[in-house]
């Protein structure tokens, strides 16, 4: 398809945003004479009741004549510049009915109503729902070390303190060698071919379709510089596939409906090496920005910064069972009221050694760590350096 045909599938398909109430009037008929890149065009639309057709060549006696480049004439009809403003550039000319050229710009207006596109969301926004304890819970674990990594040490009391309230759990270890999860390929056929299905027929598909049934769904995960392991990261970005195309307005923010209709919340759960609570940040908004496109409510973020040292530095132990003891709470707080109180993630989040200490610790484990292996790392910055 050359640039020519593009353009003129382009002046006809602005019939499909035919306004028919921008002018009271049995027929009008507005002719185009349009400079392009490619050569001239030569057309007419005509508006008759609620059809628009447009055609090439010449129409006797328009109503309206415009004459220009074909940008300024998609800057009138998209709304992108005032009439007057467009008329009044070199080589542009507006003739008829100074009524009728006026209201150009209202011409093609007509938009798509967003409940014709299954956008249901009033109707089943969990945003002021009550809460209602969930029979089951889904943990998806992001470790790549699963249940033997640091994760899962502050992972496993949040678990047993759901069971205790009652809860099923089902947990999907992602980095189970079992479960094979590929990428989204970016190939739009979930949206353009065959919507709202994967043609990855694999255990993320799998994965997914337990997320659309599961009302809560709580993600673990260790902080791999900045975001999640790649794994989990795959397994999020396939959820694409829940998405249609059509893209509204939600507040002030631009969004997707869904394809089925569904009640979800999710939570956060992670741990990082960093001493500073603030290493979380790009992965709490990630997550918000996650939760709000897949029409859920991520109702809990639970973040334990300096992890590894907690758990396997013996003279922190004591703070270690602390922090394990308030998570099994999180988690019957979790299920049972569908949050957590200030006071409790203040128990799990503190920073119970100074971070001096924190540095001094960390940096004597690896100093050792290196010498045990015969290894001196400034020989190894002095050689990456040269």
């Amino acid at each position: 398809m050359n640039s020519m045909e593009k353009m003129l599938i382009t002046l006809r398909l602005y019939c499909r945003f035919y306004n028919p109430n921008w002018l009271h009037r049995e027929k009008t008929v507005l002719q185009v004479y349009l400079d392009t890149p490619s050569g001239n065009i030569s057309g007419y639309y005509v508006f008759e009741g609620d059809n628009c057709t447009f055609s090439t060549g010449e129409f006797e006696n328009p109503d309206i004549v415009f004459r220009g480049h074909i940008y300024d004439f998609h800057d009138i009809v998209n709304g992108l510049a005032p009439i007057d403003e467009v008329s009044s550039r070199p080589n542009v000319s507006i003739e008829g009915d100074r009524e009728l050229v006026e209201m150009l710009d209202k011409v093609f207006t007509k938009t798509i109503d967003p409940i014709q596109l299954g956008y249901w969301e009033r109707e089943w926004s969990v945003l002021d729902e009550e809460w209602v304890k969930p029979e089951k819970v889904l943990v998806i674990n992001g470790s790549g070390r699963g249940k033997t990594g640091i994760t899962w040490s502050f992972l496993e009391p949040l678990i047993e303190g759901m069971k205790e309230a009652g809860v099923e759990v089902e947990l999907v270890n992602i980095y189970d060698p079992e479960l094979k999860i590929e990428p989204c390929q970016g190939c739009f056929v979930c949206q353009a071919h065959n919507p709202a299905n994967c043609i990855l027929n694999d255990d993320g598909k799998k994965i997914l379709e337990k997320l659309k049934n599961y009302k809560l769904t709580v993600f673990a995960t260790p902080v791999y510089l900045f975001s999640t392991p790649a794994k989990l990261k795959a397994l999020l970005d396939r959820m694409f596939v829940e998405l249609q195309p059509f893209f509204i307005q939600e507040g002030e923010w631009t969004r997707h409906p869904l394809w089925f209709k569904s009640k979800r919340y999710m939570a956060l759960f992670a741990i990082s090496g960093y001493p500073e609570r603030r290493i979380f940040e790009p992965l709490d908004t990630m997550f918000e920005w996650l939760a709000r496109e897949s029409h859920s409510k991520l109702i809990a973020k639970i973040y334990r910064s300096g992890a590894w040292i907690y758990k396997l530095a013996p003279q922190f132990e004591k703070y270690y069972n602390l922090i394990r003891e308030a998570l099994k709470e999180a988690g019957k707080q979790l299920v049972e009221e569908g949050k957590i109180e200030k006071e409790l993630i203040e128990k799990i989040e503190k920073n119970y050694i100074p971070k001096e200490i924190y540095y001094r610790v960390n940096n004597d484990f690896w100093y050792r760590r290196y010498k045990k292996m015969g290894v001196d790392p400034r020989k190894i910055v002095e050689e990456l350096s040269a």
